[in-house]
């Protein structure tokens, strides 16, 4: 039986380049089918470690809709969607660690 070969979805590099505020120059890479999410602003938003600017992350790959506000907060959309999406992962380390003390 012949199957149909697999349309591969094009991938794109995206690089960025920031300003920690030491003044040090960090850089950040995406791979992504997408990179609209991350082209729609002049300037990208990213989130990087202060300890360790080499863990960066652009705000677009996070999930969901987190954005900046006018004051420079991190706002999301929908807050409930927010709270549920900590909520799982947190009840599973309670989980977790009520099966360890067990």
């Amino acid at each position: 039986m012949h199957k149909p070969p697999v349309e591969k979805k094009k991938r794109f590099l995206l690089h960025f380049e920031f300003q920690t505020e030491e003044g040090k120059t960090g850089r950040h890479c995406v791979k992504t089918h997408d990179p609209k999410r991350l082209e729609d602003e002049s300037l990208e938003p990213l989130l990087y470690d202060p300890a360790n600017p080499s863990f960066a992350m652009a705000l677009d790959e996070l999930p969901g809709t987190a954005r900046l506000d006018a004051d420079g907060n991190v706002s999301v959309k929908d807050p409930a969607l927010g709270a549920l999406s900590a909520f799982l992962p947190g009840l599973t380390i309670l989980l977790a660690l009520g099966l360890l003390a067990y």
